[in-house]
């Protein structure tokens, strides 16, 4: 039984037994309900409970309705449970009358009703049964177990419902009444018993017992296991591979028997071995014993895991990318292990990961109760919190937003590097000694020396990139070098001081407490060598946060202004938008996109008369529009007023959000869901108890928007779990959860449409689209009050680093601060509390790194001047054509140039030149482009044209099905010529080059991910191994005095090659921390594989990832899973093998080493459906065929069209996939002389 078919399940400590959370109100506590009472009591669980015995003796269909022998046999069955499940209903306090139609749609689920014929009145339908089948099995596993048979041998279904109350209740069955020892309890008991032990590992005991060499050769000499099961797998697969049918598997059960053999071998001498604990107690078993249930877990799983199915689902992703639906997994016979000496090779290296693991776990805890070394006893209380669900969440939290910094971090390093022309020789850009070349820097012209590497000119454009327009009060290399390299020192002294402590591993709040204590101290007398932050210095730092905030509230108008909106509004309606938008907004709650919601609640309307929400009338939200009809001044202006007041002034409305009016809305859009689901299922038997699927989700109870929306989070997280294995399908987990993200949409329009009906601003839904613009503004556009900004000097320094991160970066950095927020509200360690000094010093960091992201665009103009770089210029054939193509003020060129800019602000332009030249812009290409572009007398460019033609077919299609043979040819031969298009944009506008650097930056980000993860595993084990041994960092250095050492360790980092060699030794038998190990972090820590002259080849930097995680099996695996899955949110999807050929040199290397063989492009389809019906390809066909069934020549088109994949369209450019080919090592198909669409 899942319990998250009830509500979310949660650990409780000290009581070390897992809880539940029921999902529907009447069950909600604070404090849980333990699962034996809630399972015996809640109606829905005993129903569950039956119901699933039931299909465990009569099967389901598999799809489909049942027969009519299937069906009558399971209503029998369940008309003779109910009385059974009727009294328990009733004794729990509840009315079994109100569960008896819930109960009949549990029986039959698959049930659907037809009209009877003739008959005129609605309610009399019948059954419809599927077509009998003479080989139909109806039997489930269970059959022979509970369901006795009568004196003549027919099945008794009274009998078998008194079988299911006994197993359930009393004493649970054993398949097949197999022997063993009665069980006491009820199966339900049995069920709850195991889901509270089922507890995440306590980790009080660091090591798990093992065995030795010596006990393998005795158990060897007794039984030979992996043979033995090899040999009847073989056995089971062989006669139904000849007959070529689906194979069968070898059961565990009879793998269990043969096991089952071995053990009396082992310990018996063939006979009945004595018992367990008779064998514990005899000297010399014990290893024997852990050997053999080692053996009995790994078969289990094994062989469980097998059963899975043998051949790839045709619904599967690798099926729909690939073609390879139907091709046959791997026989089990095949993925056992050949030889009893491979298995305990194996079995070997599970253990030691296995100790590995529950050291780390062990030193996860201690680091979070404070413990960092010696003999002191760890509070047992903050022990508990942190062992309970509760304190691993917020530990996952915890370590999300370090990863999440720690990759920020990493990005302003390497801008730093580039901003000072650090040449290759400097391995750390914030190390004491690149500080110091340039303090020497700033006395060149005194004493004569030469500068090592400064460029003043190189550093003030980079800062002119960086900042735009405000660089241009910095210190200019012509006139004031020493002011310049002053200002670059002190963001270098600044930086370092915010990254070594804040950069290894830490809680959030420590982050917050070092920073501002580390940037403070730039401030402090004798500070540095007794030097202080000069004040030209600090002016600049001062300047650059204090005229963003004066800018900031400038934007806002000059963004009003460019949308027209003192055309189309009153001035009392202009006061009103500007006094809401002028509001602070400080709050973390995470709002869906507001053209998501435009575009769903569009696609709600297309179903018939839809009303958005009957709470506020005839009050609703424009349609989504596209950018062509955004150039209307009046569609532009209700649009982007809205998204105005959405993104900000709203989220300081749904702060104090009345619940009552949060319920209401969900009740309304639970009716409405519930209505589309009755009118979707019209067939379907027992209609009335069909409902929204939403229904089944939490509710607030009282909780805030933010709070609410964080539980939807954790349900969609459910759901997504769901989908985790060894054959994962994204896009299936995202289908399954899409329900709640709509319902979240949904919600968020009904409240933004109550907040706009608040604050009477209903009147800009009103704004007619194609209205003209009126000769002269009605209103006057008001202007911004000058702003008192008193920031602390942390505060203006920490902004101005800010400028060193990507904005991606920021924006990821400020979601974390935002849940951060959100879920430590409701926190219950006993731990320190949150002073509201550290909450101010947290929501001053939150604001500035709003002001940041917000003011992001604003710096843009610096980017200009670098764009027109000779490295720039040279990615075109004809340079001529770049001068025209971004010479133009276009506005799509916008998201090119912030792409450049962040490849320039990493200097990474001459890494990427190898494989970027490859695939240089061609003339013919921009001439193309150009003249697809161009407007033509119509008023329309060509391209404009043909996606106008494309969109009206499509509205045709999608709205009765109408299309004809020429005009479903027409469509297709539009869509090959608008992607044709759409990929000489993507070439001539260099967006195929900044989203190749875009994706090298988000694949070097999660490996520094995993470095950061190696470095903080490293940390806990020594704790785990101090705790062991009661001792100190300082006991276990080979100089007790190294302060350096015992500095770092404080701040979360362990110098392996400063401890004392017994230790290190030890160490090593858990962790790999060898000189190899420590290079390829460093390597990947400091993007040294990005250096000038380095050939790029992301595979091989994975490989290298790969060994350093080999401590940890799946850690290893997730490497690749993890980049893969990246890569794949860009359109495309990456399969690698295993190379046997890689890395001879490295023998652990060349054993797992990957290579990669394939590159496909995620795909769509066009035309998929016939009005709303989603239909398969062949189904289209037929269709097309039935219209046209008397013209043969046009059916015959319609199949060639689609047998062609003519209606098959990447959504990744081949030029694209080509570049990102290249980056990972693989053979690039796509050269420049090869011919594009």
């Amino acid at each position: 039984m899942k319990s998250n078919s009830f509500g979310r399940s949660f650990t409780d400590y000290p009581a070390a037994k897992r809880k539940l959370n029921p999902r529907s109100k009447p069950y909600r506590s604070a404090d849980g309900y333990e699962f034996p009472a809630f399972l015996n009591q809640d109606p829905n669980a005993l129903i569950a409970a039956y119901i699933s015995a039931i299909d465990k003796i009569y099967r389901k269909p598999g799809k489909g309705p049942a027969t009519k022998n299937l069906h009558h046999l399971r209503d029998r069955l369940g008309n003779a449970c109910w009385p059974f499940v009727k009294l328990h209903i009733e004794q729990s306090g509840n009315k079994a009358s109100e569960f008896h139609e819930r109960w009949r749609e549990r029986l039959h689920p698959y049930a659907e009703h037809q009209s009877a014929r003739g008959a005129r009145d609605e309610r009399a339908k019948q059954p419809k049964y599927a077509r009998n089948s003479a080989h139909e099995n109806v039997k489930g596993n269970w059959y022979d177990t509970l369901m006795p048979v009568d004196d003549r041998g027919n099945p008794d279904p009274t009998a078998c419902a008194e079988a299911i109350e006994y197993h359930l209740f009393e004493n649970a069955a054993r398949w097949n009444n197999e022997a063993g020892r009665a069980r006491k309890k009820g199966l339900i008991a049995y069920q709850a018993e195991a889901i509270e032990k089922s507890l995440p590992l306590d980790a009080t005991d660091t090591r798990s017992i093992g065995w030795s060499a010596e006990d393998e050769t005795r158990y060897l000499a007794r039984f030979r296991p992996a043979e033995m099961i090899i040999s009847a797998a073989k056995e089971a697969e062989r006669e139904d591979i000849k007959a070529k049918k689906r194979p069968v598997r070898l059961k565990p059960r009879d793998a269990g028997k043969i096991l089952f053999d071995g053990y009396a071998s082992v310990f018996g001498d063939g006979q009945r071995p004595p018992p367990r604990l008779e064998l514990e107690a005899q000297e010399g078993n014990a290893g024997l014993l852990a050997l053999h249930r080692a053996v009995q877990a790994f078969y289990k799983r094994k062989i469980k895991m097998s059963l899975k199915g043998t051949l790839i689902p045709k619904d599967s992703e690798s099926a729909r990318i690939r073609s390879n639906a139907g091709l046959r997994r791997e026989l089990l016979s095949d993925a056992l292990p050949q030889s009893s000496e491979r298995l305990f090779a194996l079995l070997k290296k599970r253990n030691d990961n296995s100790n590995t693991n529950r050291m780390i776990r062990r030193g996860r805890l201690l680091y979070y109760c404070d413990y960092r070394g010696g003999a002191e006893r760890v509070d047992a209380d903050r022990l508990n919190y942190w062992k309970s669900s509760a304190g691993q969440a917020e530990i996952k939290r915890s370590e999300a937003f370090v990863r999440v910094w720690r990759s920020a971090i990493s990005q302003g390093t390497r801008t730093l590097r580039s901003l000072a022309k650090a040449p290759y020789y400097i391995g750390d850009i914030t190390d004491k000694s690149s500080i110091e070349n340039l303090q020497e820097e700033r006395n060149f012209g005194k004493v004569g020396r030469k500068p090592p590497y400064f460029d003043p000119g190189h550093t003030f454009e980079k800062y002119r990139l960086i900042f735009g327009s405000a660089a241009n009060s910095f210190p200019r290399p012509e006139t004031e070098p020493h002011q310049l390299v002053q200002l670059l020192e002190w963001t270098m002294r600044s930086f370092a001081q915010c990254r070594h402590g804040t950069f290894h591993f830490s809680t959030r709040q420590r982050f917050v407490e070092i920073a501002k204590t580390r940037l403070t101290a730039i401030h402090d007398k004798n500070h540095g060598g007794g030097r202080d932050l000069p004040d030209e210095t600090a002016a600049i730092f001062s300047a650059v946060l204090n005229d963003d905030v004066r800018n900031r509230a400038q934007r806002q108008i000059d963004n009003l202004e460019a949308v027209h909106l003192h055309y189309f509004a009153s001035p009392e309606q202009v006061t009103k938008i500007w006094a809401e938008l002028d509001k602070v907004v400080n709050n973390d709650i995470v709002l869906p996109k507001f053209h998501n919601v435009l575009g769903h609640m569009e696609n709600l309307g297309r179903s018939g008369n839809f009303i958005q929400c009957r709470l506020f009338g005839d009050l609703a939200l424009p349609p989504k529009h596209n950018a062509e009809q955004l150039k209307d001044p009046a569609t532009l202006c209700r649009y982007a007023t809205l998204k105005y007041l959405f993104e900000g002034p709203f989220r300081h409305h749904l702060q104090t959000a009345d619940a009552s009016r949060i319920d209401a809305c969900i009740e309304e859009i639970l009716r409405r869901g519930t209505k589309r689901a009755k009118k979707a299922n019209q067939t379907k038997a027992n209609l009335d108890l069909i409902e929204s699927k939403a229904t089944g989700l939490p509710r607030p109870d009282g909780d805030g928007i933010a709070d609410y929306f964080h539980r939807l989070d954790a349900e969609m997280a459910t759901i997504m779990r769901v989908q985790k294995g060894y054959n994962p399908d994204p896009e299936a987990a995202r289908q399954k959860s899409e329900y709640i993200v709509n319902f979240q949409r949904e919600l968020i329009c009904s409240l933004f449409l109550g907040y706009l009906s608040d604050e009477k601003l209903g009147w800009i839904t009103s704004i007619e689209p194609l209205t003209p613009l009126p000769g002269r503004p009605v209103s006057a556009l008001p202007v911004p009050e000058k702003i008192q900004s008193h920031f602390q000097p942390w505060e203006q320094i920490f902004y101005f680093l800010l400028h060193l991160i990507p904005v991606d970066d920021l924006s990821l950095l400020m979601h974390q601060f935002r849940k951060w927020h959100v879920l430590s509200s409701d926190r219950k360690a006993p731990v320190a509390n949150r002073t509201k000094a550290a909450t101010t010093d947290e929501d001053r960091m939150r604001n500035l790194l709003s002001l940041c992201i917000d003011m992001h665009s604003d710096k843009m103009d610096g980017a200009k001047t670098l764009l027109k770089t000779d490295d720039v210029r040279a990615l075109f054939e004809n340079t001529d054509d770049f001068d025209i193509i971004f010479g133009a003020e276009d506005a799509a060129m916008q998201s090119t140039r912030r792409g450049l800019r962040e490849i320039l602000r990493f200097g990474d332009m001459t890494v990427l030149q190898p494989v970027f030249r490859e695939h240089k812009i061609r003339h013919a290409d921009v001439k193309a482009f150009l003249e697809a572009e161009e407007v033509t007398a119509r008023g329309l460019s060509t391209i404009a044209e043909q996606q106008k033609q494309r969109e009206d077919l499509h509205e045709k299609a999608t709205g009765n099905g109408s299309l004809s043979s020429e005009e479903v040819e027409y469509y297709l031969d539009l869509v090959r010529q608008i992607a044709a298009h759409r990929g000489r944009a993507a070439s001539v506008r260099l967006t195929n080059f900044t989203r190749a650097h875009a994706i090298l930056m988000r694949v070097s980000g999660r490996l520094v991910d995993f470095a950061g993860t190696w470095e903080r595993d490293l940390y806990f084990i020594t704790l785990a191994m101090l705790e062991e041994k009661q001792s100190t960092f300082e006991a276990i250095l080979a100089d007790k005095r190294d302060a350096r050492a015992i500095d770092g360790f404080s701040q979360g980092r362990v110098a392996t090659g400063r401890l004392k060699a017994d230790f290190h030794d030890e160490l090593s038998t858990y962790f790999p921390c060898d000189k190899e190990t420590r290079d390829i972090r460093n390597r990947i820590d400091h993007f040294n594989f990005l250096k000038t002259g380095t050939r790029i080849d992301l595979t091989e930097l994975i490989n290298d990832a790969r060994h350093m995680m080999r401590y940890d099996r799946k850690l290893k695996n997730s490497v690749s899973k993890a980049i893969a899955d990246l890569v794949q949110r860009e359109g495309l999807y990456l399969t690698w093998e295993i190379d046997a050929n890689s890395r001879q040199d490295r023998c652990e290397r060349s054993n797992h080493g990957l290579k990669l063989t394939r590159m496909d492009a995620k795909t769509i389809c066009h035309l998929e459906s016939v009005g709303h019906k989603e239909l398969k390809p062949q189904e289209i066909i037929k269709y097309y065929n039935k219209r046209d069934r008397k013209q043969d020549e046009r059916a015959k088109r319609i199949r060639d069209l689609f047998g062609s994949d003519r209606n098959v369209e990447a959504t990744v450019t081949p030029e694209l996939q080509a570049i990102i080919t290249a980056l990972f090592g693989g053979a690039s198909s796509e050269k420049n002389n090869g011919s594009r669409n």
